[in-house]
């Protein structure tokens, strides 16, 4: 039996304790105090984004045991502040654990498919087709921009699948809510499908764990369109944070060798072809030379950390039947636990969260706090090798919850209905033709 489980299911059936948690210090690949790109989040003016940066936040030191628990102080005894920037969000480091869980199937249990939840995939040929024409019909293009629409359309729809494991708002997601169940009709209009999905939650524990065991960990919330709500709290939170974070300005001028062209051209495009006609400046088009101003693009972080929990009383609110022991909240909260930790080490070894942001991750480590706990930063270690450790002991916990009564569900997969699949064909239409200038 793993050691990790072990200690998981102790520390899950200790009354006092309260939560697990990591921290890891990252550094960029090319070097300490090198520029990292943050993510950019809508700002309040059209068309201009912003960086999540703070720029007088407290700044965290580790105490005698490493853990950053404390934060820098002067001489006086007075906070120290300096600016931070968000390397990666809360929401988009749950993303990636889960995302992480859900592609390593046969590496946690040896087989596919394992994991239950609800996939959805493209719809029939004759589906397809219709929304194809329909959507090419709405945006009124030649017969040349009408075929590049459909190649574009086909290969879209070839590659689409979207689960519960990948949506933001996992079996409350429109894209699971508005598919077409086995029978044809879409899920939200009633059916098997439909009571899972309005049964699962904190009062159904065994209708959460069998069928939807990743929105026991990482949360979910069906507020609306039916009589019992569910608002399940994500109960692993992580985030990469900058400190001391510096901006760093860019700017960039494309040059053209070819000589570029007079401003007083004009230039368009019909069908994908480059025309003569007025609509666009040379540059517009990529033509001569494209300055930038200096802008802030990217940050120097003094210090790059990663700091999370899990918090074991999210899963203490889970009612389960025929469990007046708490065994099954016990094996079930250990899974929970476990995911979060296995999804959190894998995606732990992918670093590269987007261009220009490569990190490397320099230390790790876990810990679980009780309450009331004394000593230093009241973290008791907890030791976590590693993704393959973490997922060895998932394992465990999951034959371990079988033998009390909790199973996973079959996979369920489904078809996008009719008006979901008009959507995508709309967008792709509008965007292709967008792109050949047919809907000028």
């Amino acid at each position: 039996m793993s050691d990790l489980y072990e200690n998981i299911r102790a520390i899950i059936d200790d009354p006092r304790s309260a939560a697990l948690v990591t921290e890891s210090g990252y550094t960029p690949a090319n070097g300490p105090g090198k520029p990292i790109a943050p993510p950019t989040y809508a700002g309040d003016e059209p068309g201009k984004s912003r960086f999540a940066y703070t720029d007088a936040a407290f700044i965290p030191v580790a105490d005698e045991r490493g853990w950053h628990s404390r934060i820098r102080r002067d001489e006086q005894g007075s906070p120290v502040t300096a600016p931070q920037v968000v390397v990666n969000s809360t929401p988009a480091e749950s993303g990636r654990a889960e995302e992480a869980a859900w592609m390593s199937e046969r590496r946690i249990f040896g087989k596919t498919p394992t994991w239950p939840g609800i996939t959805v995939t493209k719809p029939s040929d004759d589906v397809i087709g219709a929304a194809i024409d329909a959507a090419i019909t709405k945006t009124k293009v030649g017969s040349e921009t009408a075929e590049r629409i459909r190649a574009e359309a086909l290969d879209v729809f070839e590659e689409f699948e979207v689960s519960t494991w990948t949506l933001a708002h996992r079996q409350a997601d429109a894209w699971i809510k508005y598919a077409n169940d086995p029978g044809g009709k879409q899920i939200w209009q009633g059916g098997t499908i439909r009571e899972l999905i309005t049964r699962a939650g904190a009062s159904d524990g065994d209708t959460l764990y069998s069928n939807f065991v990743n929105a026991g960990t990482f949360g979910m919330w069906l507020s609306s369109g039916v009589a019992r709500r569910h608002r399940i709290p994500r109960a692993y939170s992580s985030e990469i944070v900058g400190f001391e974070a510096r901006p760093i300005q860019r700017a960039a001028t494309k040059l053209d060798v070819a000589g570029g062209a007079a401003k007083e051209t004009a230039l368009n495009t019909v069908d994908g072809g480059l025309v003569e006609a007025k609509g666009h400046k040379p540059s517009d088009m990529g033509f001569g030379p494209v300055p930038t101003s200096p802008h802030d693009a990217a940050f120097a972080c003094g210090a790059v950390l990663q700091q999370g929990s899990i918090s074991i009383p999210v899963f203490r609110s889970f009612q389960f039947d025929d469990d007046r022991d708490r065994r099954k909240q016990s094996a079930a909260a250990a899974v929970f636990t476990l995911l979060a930790i296995t999804g959190h080490e894998l995606a732990a070894e992918d670093g590269f969260l987007r261009s220009e942001c490569n990190l490397v991750r320099e230390s790790a480590r876990w810990g679980w706090r009780r309450a009331s706990a004394t000593g230093a930063s009241g973290i008791e270690e907890l030791d976590v090798s590693d993704a393959d450790t973490a997922a060895a002991a998932l394992l465990a916990a999951v034959e371990a919850a079988a033998e009390v009564g909790l199973q996973f569900a079959d996979p369920i997969t489904v078809q996008m209905s009719p008006v979901q699949a008009a959507v995508v064909a709309e967008r792709v239409a509008r965007e292709t033709a967008k792109s050949t200038g047919s809907d000028e």
